[in-house]
């Protein structure tokens, strides 16, 4: 909201970027301007084009595509800011820099139907969706775009909520029950709550407060701990994500080998038994590292002379963790049928043993293609329900995940990618590589540290992307909906649009994937939230005060006679798809960019 406050007190705002993955994407992160504080999107691409170029005194060379300027350009096969877009060709100074390889001499057409494309519909972006309190928790929305995502999308479909539920999903025919306060959402798209398989939300506040972190331990194995016992409801950072159509979220834990169990919450309640849906629903294992530097380069303090035997050897060690539990278990059962006295209880064994059994899923953290591949010898070593969580590299293992039927939680695509060697758009492709193999997947959010408590607001962006480089679009959806309810055991209670399911809801302005659709509404076991977070809130505040300044109603008024008068504004001619290197060309209306 920053960049709209400072454009409407007409500053000069320009966007970067303090993230080396997220620069590459500048286009989207000016997207984002768009939805949050609605400037148009000549405004936005001027973030990144004409404006930084004024800032810096080279506006007579870059900036825009004029007769005379630097042969900077950029050819996109869709509008910048449409998230399933691609850079095609990049050139600098008239020179090619960057060309994605042509397929029968011509580029690769932005993938989906873009005519059909679910768009904001005339109006929805300023009106918004007003839901009044109903005792009885009874709805009916009308007239709104249904995506199930179990099914085919529904035009001018209705969806009746009944006690937290749904209970009805179809056309304008459909019954709506007489108590039900009737919502008429024409113009705007309901979609199912968005499903986070991985984060920390809850358990990590403050980077720099470590009495804010509760996500790690510090032994190596303890699988008795649960992340429902540390969640913080008051986080902040549950409403941010809540905002942008995060419903459900898996908290996984952190730290050792076996690091704990994580439950499933959904994003609103007063103490940790309101938000928690499943407990305990898996048990998170990081297999160790692999050994990537040189064997002959100086080895870092404190390592061995083998790192990779310590490797092995810590591999080994989860393995008879498992094997522990497996015989602790045994000898409690044959005690208990002799009615004899049993072991002496012992809180680790007794919470793995359910693991071990393989009546439970193991959730191995594991990234790159040796670490996948251990995972998966060691879950059929033992026998266990696995599942690989991470999974940078999944694609160059996807054949063997596909035999071993072990689904993927692909820790998102806005990332670099893991192999130094590696295609630049690895990441990107993954999911798409994993689907053409059959393997089945899910996306979740990604971050280091601080990062994998807040990345969830960014989830559908991962998803966009994996979109943009091969994924079909009904399949980026079923990645952060119905496939990680199925993955982690809930599709009979969450994941899609369906009667008999939580009524968890997400309201939209145009496609729940793009950067710029605005979320409208949000319902939650069917209870209507609206999109608020401290972020929003405080929007309205410094918005309303901006207000009052530039009409001189405030105290604080602004200097009338600046030190630094703002540089006239330059007009940018519109463009179609191809744009300035790195500052993108403005688009005229909306609701036909992006369709050239």
């Amino acid at each position: 909201y920053n960049a709209a406050l400072l454009t409407q007190a007409g500053v000069s705002v320009c966007i970067n970027s303090d993230s080396e993955e997220l620069i590459r994407h500048l286009n989207l992160e000016a997207a984002k301007m768009v939805k949050y504080g609605g400037v148009t999107e000549a405004q936005a691409l001027a973030m990144i084009t004409i404006n930084p170029a004024r800032e810096l005194g080279l506006d007579r060379r870059l900036g825009s595509i004029e007769v005379g300027k630097d042969a900077d350009i950029v050819l996109f096969n869709a509008h910048p800011f449409d998230a399933f877009a691609r850079c095609e060709l990049a050139l600098i100074d008239g020179e090619v820099w960057f060309q994605r390889p042509e397929k029968d001499n011509t580029f690769a057409p932005r993938p989906g139907d873009h005519a059909t494309m679910p768009m904001p519909g005339r109006g929805t972006e300023s009106r918004n969706l007003e839901i009044p309190p109903n005792p009885k928790g009874t709805y009916a929305l009308v007239k709104a775009t249904l995506h199930p995502v179990s099914g085919p999308d529904i035009a001018d479909g209705t969806l009746v909520i009944e006690g937290g539920k749904i209970t009805a999903v179809g056309g304008p025919k459909t019954p709506i029950p007489p108590a039900a306060d009737v919502i008429d959402a024409q113009g705007f798209d309901i979609w199912p709550g968005l499903i986070d398989a991985g984060t920390r939300l809850g358990l990590y506040e403050i980077g720099s407060l470590s009495e804010t972190h509760d996500d790690a331990d510090s032994a190596q194995f303890q699988p008795e701990l649960r992340t429902s016992s540390a969640l913080y409801t008051d986080s902040e950072q549950i409403p941010v994500t809540r905002a942008n159509g995060v419903l459900i979220a898996y908290v996984q834990p952190a730290g050792g080998l076996i690091s704990g169990q994580g439950c499933v919450i959904g994003l609103d309640g007063f103490v940790p038994r309101e938000l928690v849906l499943a407990d305990p629903v898996a048990l998170n294992v990081t297999i160790p590292p692999r050994i990537s530097r040189d064997p002959d380069a100086p080895r870092p303090r404190g390592e061995g002379p083998d790192p990779r035997q310590r490797r092995r050897e810590r591999i080994e060690s989860i393995k008879e963790e498992f094997r522990r539990a497996l015989a602790y278990d045994k000898v409690r059962a044959e005690a208990q049928a002799r009615q004899a006295p049993a072991p002496y209880p012992d809180p680790r064994l007794v919470a793995l043993a359910p693991y071990a059994k393989g009546e439970r899923p193991v959730i191995f953290r594991a990234d790159h293609r040796e670490e996948i591949l251990d995972a998966l010898k060691l879950a059929q070593d033992l026998n266990l329900k696995a599942i690989i969580s991470g999974g940078a590299e999944a694609w160059k293992a996807a054949d063997a995940l596909k035999t071993a039927n072990v689904p993927v939680l692909v820790a998102g695509t806005l990332q670099l990618p893991a192999g130094p060697t590696d295609p630049y758009d690895a990441s990107y492709a993954n999911p798409a590589r994993l689907y053409e193999a059959g393997v089945t997947f899910a996306i979740r959010s990604n971050g280091q540290g601080p990062e994998q408590a807040t990345a969830g607001r960014n989830l559908p962006y991962e998803a966009a992307i994996a979109v943009a480089f091969g994924l079909p679009e009904p399949e980026a959806l079923k990645a952060i909906t119905l496939n990680p309810a199925k993955i982690l055991g809930l599709a009979d209670q969450v994941g899609s649009l369906e009667a008999g399911k939580r009524a968890n809801l997400v309201i939209t302005a145009g496609h729940i994937l793009q950067p710029t659709t605005e979320i409208k509404a949000l319902f939650l076991n069917g209870k209507p939230l609206p999109p608020e977070s401290k972020q929003t809130l405080l929007y309205a505040r410094y918005r309303q005060h901006l207000a009052e300044v530039q009409i001189g109603a405030s105290p604080l008024g602004i200097d009338p006679m600046p030190a630094f008068p703002l540089a006239p504004s330059s007009p940018v001619p519109a463009s179609t798809s191809a744009t300035n290197a790195n500052h993108a060309q403005p688009a005229g209306d909306r609701t036909s960019a992006g369709r050239h």
